[in-house]
């Protein structure tokens, strides 16, 4: 029941770390300039991303389940929250443009994927608001919802 969701999400983590990774590659060897504009492609790339998943979030298979049509709204609504926050994040990291000194090298890849970090994290839906515990237990027990979820734990 969880498998098609996570499998969902953690194609879009895979997506956005890869362009993490891309981005900063390298970046100590480049120049000031060279390095602002890396991250700053990083985030176009990454807006890129998250518009795409957003726009692919209702074509999600999804069980027929009592809790889908409120799975999907919250993904959905998290999605764009994350179109917003790529956008909010490169804006605030244009404004300290337009270049990227060797002394803040490391700070500003740091800050560049707490970006990423943050845009993942507003997708994740939180299982542990929904009452049945079936629903629960199955996105618990699946591997692939791990990080890709809020964090929740059972108590019995």
């Amino acid at each position: 029941m969880a498998t098609a969701l996570c499998n969902a999400l953690r194609n879009e983590t895979n997506v956005m770390v890869r362009i993490a990774n891309h981005a900063v590659a390298g970046i100590e060897g480049k120049s000031p300039r060279e390095r602002f504009e890396s991250i700053d492609a990083g985030f176009v790339e990454a807006s890129t991303a998250a518009t795409a998943f957003a726009d692919s979030v209702d074509s999600i298979e999804l069980p027929d389940i009592p809790e889908r049509d409120s799975l999907r709204q919250q993904v959905a609504e998290g999605a764009q929250q994350a179109v917003d926050e790529v956008s909010d994040e490169r804006d605030a990291f244009d404004e300290t443009g337009p270049t990227v000194d060797d002394a803040n090298t490391r700070g500003r890849v740091g800050e560049f994927f707490n970006s990423i970090e943050k845009v993942l994290s507003v997708v994740e839906p939180t299982i542990a608001t929904y009452d049945r515990r079936e629903l629960q237990e199955a996105f618990l027990s699946e591997p692939d919802c791990t990080h890709v979820i809020q964090p929740f734990r059972l108590d019995d």
